[in-house]
């Protein structure tokens, strides 16, 4: 039940993942320390949002306890990804591909990478969010997520 008085209104359903995290080989053509400035130019350029989201996303994937990874083609960063550790876990942020640069399995491979580096890492598990039906959601139930429906709420 939503309190009364607090602006926010039902707005469907928003997946939520867990996966188990994996013990493969991380990927060798990702940088993990990339210039915020790059990875924030391909999340952003990746994700195409309105200028609202793209401030929130900015701000948010700035912050110095996120860390960063993209996925390099011949040198040039194709995909980015973030994730933030938390205890036994590691919360999935933002992940995004450039238009030109979808469909090479480019976010799928930067996912195994985080989830194989945390595992490294001794973290246990992975939660992730994603909209209903995007690659995003479909990329992580490859990955062995098990997702969860929770309703979502926006303002009023």
């Amino acid at each position: 039940m939503i309190p009364h008085g607090t602006g926010l209104l039902p707005a469907g359903v928003r997946p939520i993942a867990t996966l188990p995290l994996t013990s493969a080989e991380p990927e060798s053509d990702v940088d993990d320390s990339p210039d915020v400035e790059v990875f924030l130019r391909v999340l952003l350029d990746g994700y195409e949002s309105g200028d609202t989201v793209t401030a929130f996303m900015a701000a948010e994937h700035a912050d110095p306890r996120i860390r960063r990874s993209l996925l390099l083609e011949d040198g040039v960063p194709i995909s980015a990804a973030a994730l933030s550790a938390h205890g036994p876990g590691v919360l999935l942020g933002g992940s995004a591909t450039p238009r030109a640069h979808r469909g090479k399995g480019a976010q799928a491979r930067l996912l195994l990478h985080g989830l194989a580096t945390a595992a490294r890492e001794g973290h246990r598990f992975a939660v992730a969010t994603a909209v209903e039906g995007s690659p995003s959601l479909s990329n992580l139930r490859r990955a062995g997520a098990r997702v969860h429906l929770r309703r979502a709420f926006r303002l009023g």
